[in-house]
């Protein structure tokens, strides 16, 4: 009798196995998206600061034409960031608005020999401004120039007086608020706030460019 019972046990534990064996097997649970709630910019809230905070140093270059320019002519200069430090560098270039005050904002100032500051005639500008990914940060080593210059003003200026002007612009990354910086969406994904935190912040300000107005 007990034979007979081992004999029925086992029977029914290798028909068991048989039938797992023929089972499909089930796919792999695919890694949950992150949710628009988890990428929600709160009221408020502010950029994210950075775990092991690091020194940096970040120069704004400015270029311009070797020679004079004339009385109304466009002056073409421009303004590009520079890792100047020994670390390699997460920098954030211009966004989208960022010549009218967004940040990273760039603040560009334009004087007379007199010291007397030149007003610039802007077009119309539309207030809404695009939302920016991952690919807008990009990663300096020691000694790297950013390839893509800065948005400025300065397309629109033209003198009006002949004379010597001296240009700087000031790089703006001190906007503590994340809804100032992402745009008009509302969201930013979690690497791009990660990537936000290790961005040097300060106003940074260029080398004076110096140019020759003539009649």
């Amino acid at each position: 009798m007990k034979i007979l019972v081992v004999g029925v046990l086992l029977l029914l534990v290798c028909g068991s196995l048989f039938l797992i064996m023929l089972s499909p097997t089930a796919p792999p649970a695919k890694p949950s998206a992150p949710s628009e709630e988890s990428e929600r910019i709160l009221q408020g809230e502010l950029v994210p600061k950075p775990a092991h905070p690091k020194p940096a140093r970040l120069e704004v270059v400015g270029t311009g034409p070797s020679g004079p320019i004339r009385v109304g002519e466009r002056f073409y200069g421009e303004f590009r960031l520079k890792n100047a430090g020994t670390e390699d560098l997460w920098v954030v270039g211009s966004l989208d608005g960022s010549f009218n005050g967004r940040p990273p904002a760039s603040v560009l100032e334009i004087r007379d020999e007199a010291g007397q500051l030149q007003k610039i005639q802007l077009p119309g500008v539309c207030g809404v401004v695009d939302p920016f990914g991952e690919d807008a940060f990009k990663n300096l080593k020691p000694g790297e120039v950013l390839e893509r210059p800065l948005q400025s003003t300065l397309p629109w200026w033209r003198p009006t007086q002949p004379g010597t002007y001296t240009i700087v612009l000031t790089y703006d990354s001190t906007s503590p608020y994340l809804q100032n910086w992402a745009g008009g969406t509302g969201r930013l994904s979690a690497r791009c706030r990660e990537l936000l935190a290790l961005v040097p912040k300060g106003k940074f300000v260029s080398n004076p460019v110096r140019i020759t107005v003539v009649p």
